[in-house]
């Protein structure tokens, strides 16, 4: 959704996609999944660090996820502006908090 909004509104994309398969980097964290394949546990985490590194500001929905939680702590570290979304209700019914 974030991405087809700054399309829409001609802001630049820049995507992070996290590389599960590079099990040679360092601080990689190699497991196996139940199929077999080792993978890079913190490959997503690394992917954060990257994007907090690039970003001037985090958009984030919390939902608890240790993803989100990541993305928000590194983005925070980093003093970036914050805009979280938390899934809860507030007593008018509203699905979402916003939080600066």
């Amino acid at each position: 959704i974030g991405e087809q909004w700054a399309r829409e509104m001609g802001v630049p994309v820049s995507q992070f996609v996290p590389d599960w398969n590079n099990i040679d980097v360092d601080g990689a964290c190699v497991k196996t999944n139940n199929y077999g394949k080792t993978y890079n546990a913190k490959a997503g985490f690394m992917r954060n660090q990257a994007m907090a590194d690039y970003a001037e500001a985090c958009i984030a929905i919390d939902n608890g996820t240790p993803g989100t939680e990541d993305m928000i702590d590194r983005a925070t570290k980093a003093g970036l502006k914050m805009f979280i979304f938390s899934p809860a209700c507030n007593n008018d019914g509203e699905e979402f908090l916003f939080h600066l």
